[in-house]
C-alpha cells in the first residue's frame, strides 16, 4: 500500500511503502521498478516509510527526501533524510533530522514533506499518540547532521 507520492518527472510516480519500499511507476508502460537502499524502518500499526517529496533542486542536485520511522531505544521516532536515486538504487542516504519524539505507542508519526520558494525543507511530525505532545518544541531535534 503506498503511504507517499512524488513525481519524479512526468511519467515516474515515486511511492513509498508502510514496510520500506520504494517504487518507481512508469506512467507510460505502467511498470513498476523498485528501488533499492531503503532505510530500515518500524513498520507498525501507522510507522514505517512514510513521505517522499523531489527537491525543488532535483534536476541539478538530484536530492530525494523522505520521512520515516527509524527504530529507536523506545520504540521509534520520526527522521527527515534524503538520498540520490542512481538507476533504481538509493545513493548517499542522509539523516537530516532525527526528532526526540520516541513514545509507547506505534501511531501518530506523521508526516508530509514541503519546501518554500527559498528551497528550505519542512516536514511534520505527529503527536504520537500522547496529547499535546505536537506542539512542544522540545521534540526536536534529538539528532541533526545537516544545516536544513
Amino acid at each position: 500500500m503506498p503511504w507517499g507520492l512524488a513525481f519524479v518527472d512526468a511519467t515516474r510516480l515515486m511511492f513509498t511503502e508502510r514496510g520500506g519500499g520504494i517504487g518507481i511507476l512508469d506512467l507510460n508502460t505502467l511498470r513498476i521498478t523498485r528501488v533499492e537502499g531503503a532505510p530500515k524502518v518500524v513498520a507498525d500499526d501507522q510507522g514505517g516509510l512514510l513521505d517522499v517529496a523531489i527537491g525543488p533542486n532535483y534536476k541539478t542536485g538530484g536530492w530525494i527526501y523522505f520521512t520515516y520511522s527509524e527504530p529507536a531505544s523506545r520504540s521509534a521516532v520520526t527522521t527527515l533524510a534524503r538520498a540520490k536515486l542512481e538507476g533504481a538504487r538509493l545513493q548517499q542516504w542522509q539523516d537530516l533530522l532525527v526528532s526526540d519524539s520516541a513514545s509507547d505507542t506505534s501511531r501518530h508519526f506523521g508526516s508530509r514533506i514541503t519546501f518554500d520558494d527559498d528551497g528550505h525543507v519542512f516536514f511534520s511530525i505527529g503527536d504520537r499518540g500522547e496529547a499535546f505532545v505536537s506542539w512542544r518544541a522540545t521534540c526536536l531535534p534529538a539528532r541533526s547532521n545537516y544545516a536544513i
